[in-house]
């Protein structure tokens, strides 16, 4: 039998690798005639913008074809019902079970991008990759997902942009390693619909006394919905959609006075 490089998710090398896709192909089909603007980018360092047609030009080679094929496959086809209508931004009212599904098809999708890139220096370490494989995509401890409605320009548009954070919080906790934090977020726009994933690493005795506890500012009360840790039934969009200036300040937040960790 050949034998290919381990894949990080599944952790076998029976599957040769293949080319997932980080945005899947029928999203773009959900607008056939459109020629997507493709924005990328970590923190502040600067975009990368592209154009392209059919496709959204972004994959990633770390998931063999046994994953690609099975249950990222699986994955999407169930979050496609859900995730279609708000892309068009219609209307959409989200049960406690659909957003489960838009929560692991967040999780899965943020690993995919975070890992992407060659020689990158990766938040979601190949243990992360493995346990996205055996929890079925279910988001990370100390994970919040959220939700908006992007009203920027132009209007075929892909965003996709990510945020990190190092540090301990303010004293009494300053020079004690246990209280050491990263973080990262990942924030994607496609089209109106608007998707942010957040995680959160801290040590494994900080995670023993319960989820960590989020201040997030009353700015974004209107702005955004959380779909994850889960609470009720949400109605997509939001009161107030995210501008060009709200959107940046929402990447950014995590590393922002926002947000009190």
């Amino acid at each position: 039998m050949p034998t290919y490089p381990t894949c990080v998710f599944c952790n076998r090398n029976d599957s040769r690798p293949s080319k997932e896709e980080l945005l899947a192909k029928w999203i773009a089909r959900e607008f056939p005639d459109a020629t997507w603007t493709v924005t990328r980018a970590l923190d502040d360092q600067p975009p990368v913008v592209f154009t392209t047609r059919g496709h959204f030009g972004l994959t990633s080679r770390k998931p063999c074809t046994r994953c690609n094929n099975e249950w990222m496959s699986q994955l999407e086809e169930k979050v496609k019902p859900i995730l279609a209508p708000m892309i068009h931004g219609e209307q959409t009212a989200l049960s406690l079970a659909e957003q489960l599904i838009l929560a692991r098809w967040a999780t899965k999708s943020a690993v995919v991008y975070d890992t992407h890139v060659e020689d990158d220096e990766y938040f979601f370490m190949d243990a992360d990759c493995h346990t996205l494989f055996t929890s079925n995509a279910m988001p990370f401890v100390d994970s919040a997902i959220y939700l908006a409605r992007y009203d920027g320009v132009p209007p075929e548009q892909i965003v996709l942009k990510e945020t990190r954070r190092t540090g301990r919080p303010q004293s009494p906790y300053t020079d004690n390693d246990l209280f050491y934090l990263e973080a990262y977020a990942a924030t994607f726009a496609i089209k109106h619909f608007a998707l942010q994933v957040f995680t959160l690493r801290r040590h494994e005795e900080l995670r023993k006394t319960g989820p960590v506890s989020l201040g997030i500012a009353d700015f974004w009360r209107d702005r955004t919905i959380c779909i994850w840790p889960l609470g009720d039934s949400v109605i997509w969009p939001p009161r107030i959609p995210l501008d060009m200036a709200s959107f940046t300040r929402w990447v950014t937040r995590w590393r922002s006075p926002d947000i009190a960790l």
